[in-house]
């Protein structure tokens, strides 16, 4: 039982690292883009900080539910970032770039975006058995 709390553990470290990177990589391509202004009220700094704090909560949720339930034949750093980094990119993406203001948009953008990683990540790893205890 320990053992799995501490590789759960790491996943979710992981998919922190990762949803971070992707948040942040979401808040640069809309800052390239023109669709975020900053402004005196709030400046750039704490616009950077909230973006990675949700990037890190969503690869923190992501990671390991993902890891440990649909992808078991997937490597596990390889399911922890990807699926992490696409789900707080295209959750940070849709908030800043479109004008939605509704939860329930922003979070079916973001399980579709995981559910397209998965289905990447499945496809590539098609053929690979999980490797089974010798006795």
């Amino acid at each position: 039982m320990f053992r799995v709390l501490k590789i759960s553990a790491a996943l979710a470290l992981v998919g922190a690292v990762a949803g971070a990177v992707g948040g942040y990589l979401a808040l640069l391509l809309a800052l390239i883009l023109g669709k975020i202004y900053t402004s005196t009220e709030l400046p750039l700094s704490f616009i950077t900080g909230a973006v990675t704090l949700l990037g890190c909560i969503c690869g923190v949720l992501v990671a390991p539910v993902l890891s440990w339930t649909v992808l078991r034949n997937v490597p596990i750093w390889r399911c922890a970032t990807e699926t992490s980094l696409a789900t707080s990119f295209a959750l940070i993406s849709a908030d800043t770039m479109t004008n939605e203001t509704v939860t329930w948009k922003l979070l079916a953008i973001a399980v579709l975006a995981a559910a397209l990683a998965v289905a990447r990540l499945k496809w590539e790893f098609r053929n690979r058995r999980a490797s089974e205890p010798s006795a």
